[in-house]
């Protein structure tokens, strides 16, 4: 079950990071994300400007924080989705 969970962690944040990229493009075109599972809860950070990850309130502006917390859910639930449909159709 661990392995499973960490898998969708990975594809929430290869989706969320290709996204997030697609918004901020102007600025934000080298950015990435790491999810962390801790037990009871899930830890995101986020690169910025390749000087390392960080909790998205240290460094990133109000707008941009908007912008992720818009994107975190539907990331999760598409990335649900899409393994709910390929372990359906197996």
């Amino acid at each position: 079950m661990e392995d499973e969970l960490n898998r969708l962690y990975d594809e929430v944040q290869k989706d969320f990071s290709t996204f997030y990229r697609i918004i901020n493009e102007d600025d934000e075109a080298q950015f990435t994300a790491k999810l962390t599972p801790a037990e009871g809860s899930l830890s995101l950070d986020v690169n910025f400007y390749d000087r390392g990850l960080f909790p998205p309130a240290a460094y990133h502006s109000e707008g941009h924080q908007d912008g992720s917390g818009r994107l975190s859910l539907p990331c999760a639930y598409e990335a649900v989705v899409r393994k709910s449909v390929l372990v359906c159709a197996s």
